[in-house]
């Protein structure tokens, strides 16, 4: 899987994805923790025109995935247009819940699960 950009948290953090990963400058966004601010972070070519909201990381209880679904459904009750979530990870057996629960309104059609694939270095 590719990515059209990367997120960090930090500057340090995105000298570390140039230096060590070879990433372009330009691909790369710093968002500190807080609330997001996806209105202004990164511009085309490097996000998609409809946005995302991207969670990376195996879908276990100690991730907090069902805080993570509970906050974005408040949201999507304020904000209709809101970008649509992915949740890119292995799903564990604890995960059957969250993903039964994205398939049901409000997050049918704007939550998927996606698993990372690991890539080949031949």
């Amino acid at each position: 899987m590719r990515a059209d950009a990367v997120i960090t948290s930090t500057q340090y953090g995105r000298s570390q994805v140039v230096d060590r990963l070879g990433v372009e400058p330009e691909r790369i966004y710093v968002c500190p923790p807080g609330a997001p601010t996806w209105r202004t972070l990164g511009r085309a070519p490097n996000v998609p025109a409809d946005g995302c909201i991207l969670f990376v990381g195996t879908l276990e209880p100690r991730k907090n995935v069902g805080t993570l679904l509970d906050a974005y459904e408040r949201l999507l009750g304020r904000r209709p247009s809101l970008p649509r979530l992915i949740l890119a990870g292995r799903a564990t057996a604890a995960a059957g819940d969250w993903l039964r629960r994205i398939e049901r309104a409000p997050f049918a059609g704007r939550v998927t699960q996606s698993r990372l694939r690991a890539r080949s270095t031949t």
